[in-house]
């Protein structure tokens, strides 16, 4: 390898970051804020209070928390909210920031940063697998420029913030796979517990992880009693870390974690019904291809035939592996290296909640956001198909083939990124772009709406207020709080009362069949004034009365 090249792969990291961070902190205010983020915001200050009542610190000395509730009465008191709640110390405690919008602005370069941390985390993960830096650029440019992922990594505290969280576990997870160290019991329980606390669905990882190292004692014919300690260890470590950081668990922590476990299997706060392939559902109704439609139709074309190749190629050398195992070799052949077994772990962290979801039937919408920490699995899988490719035909034209592939999926990716800005969670592959709005739920999250009352604001020529109703399931009030000042004086809001007002806004998102709702219907004497669209997709409208 050329000296170059070796001084490049070495000091990847400072230009990794030196080239991404930058890219977040010149973009982070272009995008609106989600209907999700002043909740997610709530439940960090609900915690916070309670934190501080525990502690005896007097809440009176934080104006912000004067007139937050109890945490034991709280609607949504069975959400983890560490990292809501590190992000207030950080943004209102320590930074002392007051004004509501750059709050949110700060929030959202916040979790951009934990992003880019992820990104140089899943780079990581691809040289422990592979040990090929070629493959670690590429999976980790991949994941950063995947258009939907892109834009939720600014405002989507949630579904985004648990897959940078996830991948993060899923590298300490192989770090405790490799070598059950105390250090590595400790570091791997306390990412466990975040994760966890985050979404509780992640539990099944350490599950998975004390599996995997049970079977390769049975492969290896190893005594496992050392193991066996560690995984009790590691266990033990993050029940106590799940209760340090989830103080709705300090009163009561085993009721109150089944209590947490229940409530997420059927969870049934979000909207009534999700509008999919032009029908309305229930949302613990949904048809079972809802996760692989949606996830194939908001990808680029050739990521997800890679992903589908990748999966095939794992899947199949998996059932070959215990068709051919025998009494004598008993379960060695499972995998045959340490890449293999790693990538059959990512197998695994796939499909099983994608499994488990379809058997229990549980409660998804707004396209696939709820399963973004698989993504990170997939793109793995992905580079199995190219490590076969690789191994199976040694020569300089399959390997510059790979090269020129992985930088066309990289291009391609940044070019789609680049034209969708700042509208990347509205993408839709060539195959379904044209009739996206037809088929799909849009801008459920209302990101766009900041965008569109600019427009009005710009727009319209009277020097008048002028009122604007709402005909979709959309808060306009938790939008007009990021816009200046001279925009938030001027258009009032009337919600969903619609009598004489000047303008109507829609984002075609209900939450329901809007067709026997009165509420959304927008009166004749009412037509198009402005459109927001991309790529011939129209994310949201506003009507103006006929003169």
């Amino acid at each position: 390898m050329p000296l170059t090249t070796k001084l490049f792969f070495k000091y990847f990291n400072i230009i990794f970051l030196l080239f991404l961070l930058p890219i977040g902190i010149f973009l982070y205010r272009d995008y609106g804020i989600s209907i999700d983020e002043n909740i997610s915001r709530t439940n960090g200050l609900v915690n916070l209070k309670y934190v501080f009542s525990f502690f005896n610190i007097n809440v009176n000395n934080y104006e912000f928390l004067k007139n937050v509730p109890d945490l034991e009465i709280y609607f949504d008191r069975d959400y983890g909210a560490f990292l809501e709640t590190i992000n207030i110390l950080i943004i209102e405690i320590f930074f002392n920031i007051r004004n509501i919008s750059e709050i949110f602005y700060a929030r959202h370069l916040l979790n951009y940063f934990l992003f880019v941390t992820s990104i140089f985390v899943f780079y990581l993960i691809i040289l422990e697998i592979f040990k090929n830096n070629l493959f670690a650029f590429f999976s980790a440019l991949t994941l950063f420029s995947t258009p939907r992922i892109f834009a939720n990594s600014f405002y989507n505290s949630k579904d985004l913030a648990f897959m940078s969280f996830f991948i993060i576990l899923i590298y300490f997870s192989l770090k405790f796979i490799k070598k059950q160290s105390l250090l590595n019991t400790i570091i791997f329980a306390f990412v466990s517990a975040v994760a966890i606390n985050t979404r509780v669905v992640a539990i099944y990882v350490p599950l998975l992880v004390y599996f995997f190292i049970f079977l390769e004692s049975i492969v290896e014919n190893k005594i496992i009693k050392k193991k066996l300690i560690h995984i009790f260890l590691n266990f033990f470590f993050t029940l106590i870390f799940i209760y340090i950081i989830w103080p709705y668990l300090w009163n009561a922590p085993f009721t109150r974690f089944i209590e947490i476990i229940n409530v997420f299997q059927s969870f049934d706060r979000g909207p009534g019904e999700v509008f999919y392939l032009g029908n309305y559902y229930k949302t613990n109704f949904l048809p079972w291809h809802y996760f692989f439609v949606s996830f194939f139709a908001t990808n680029p074309l050739i990521i997800s035939l890679l992903i589908v190749t990748g999966i095939g190629v794992t899947f199949l050398r998996f059932c070959t592996r215990l068709i051919n195992i025998n009494n004598d070799m008993m379960l060695s052949d499972i995998w045959k290296s340490e890449k293999e077994k790693f990538i059959l772990f990512n197998f695994f962290l796939f499909f099983l909640p994608i499994f488990l979801i379809i058997i229990f039937n549980s409660t998804l919408y707004s396209g696939w956001r709820h399963l973004y920490f698989v993504y990170p699995s997939l793109i793995i899988l992905s580079l199995s198909f190219f490590d076969f490719i690789r191994i199976k035909y040694r020569n300089k034209k399959i390997k510059k083939a790979l090269i020129f592939l992985s930088l066309f999926v990289i291009l391609n990716n940044f070019y789609l990124t680049v034209k969708f800005h700042p509208f990347q969670y509205i993408y839709f592959n060539l195959a379904f772009v044209k009739k996206a709005d037809k088929l799909f739920e849009l801008d459920y999250w209302g990101v766009a709406n900041k965008h569109a009352l600019q427009k009005l604001y710009q727009s319209d020529q009277s020097n008048r207020k002028i009122l604007l109703g709402s005909a979709s399931l959309v808060d306009l009030e938790l939008t007009k709080k990021i816009l200046k000042d001279e925009i938030k004086d001027k258009i009032i809001l009337t919600g969903q009362n619609l009598k004489d007002v000047d303008y109507i806004f829609t984002n075609n998102y209900y939450g329901i069949n809007h067709k026997y709702v009165k509420k959304y219907k927008i009166p004749q004497n009412y037509s198009i004034f402005l459109e927001t669209k991309k790529r011939n997709i129209t994310i949201n409208q506003i009507y103006k009365k006929n003169n």
